[in-house]
């Protein structure tokens, strides 16, 4: 029965990696919020419990004062288009709502086939 259980969390972990993105996003620094960033956008919901349980942060504390790039991290997640995270990370938020305006006429269309790297600064 362990087997079985360990390699379903294997498999559920590993499904975003078998995903083609087209953005990557990766740690500028080895600090624990950077991994937190990243894995928020990046990372299934199960990789990001386990992340966030291995940084030793309650949720709350990661909701509300950890920013990546200037962001909330749930707010963060959500502009990553990982709505799993930023959904899950919104329910432990003080500051409920928020706006935020796209301007769709300054959007680049000729680079949309090229792959990014985002580099993440978590504070």
């Amino acid at each position: 029965m362990l087997n079985l259980k360990t390699s379903f969390i294997i498999a559920a972990v590993s499904l975003p990696l078998l995903a083609n993105a087209a953005t990557t996003y990766v740690a500028a620094d080895n600090s624990r919020e950077s991994k937190l960033c990243v894995s928020a956008a990046m990372d299934s919901r199960i990789g990001f419990y386990i992340t966030y349980k291995k940084s030793g942060k309650g949720l709350h504390y990661i909701a509300n004062s950890i920013t990546c790039n200037n962001l909330l991290i749930g707010d963060f997640a959500n502009q990553a288009g990982n709505t799993l995270n930023a959904n899950h990370l919104a329910k432990f938020q003080r500051v409920k709502g928020h706006a935020l305006i796209k301007d769709y006429a300054l959007t680049d269309k000729q680079n949309d086939s090229e792959d990014k790297i985002v580099l993440v600064h978590g504070g």
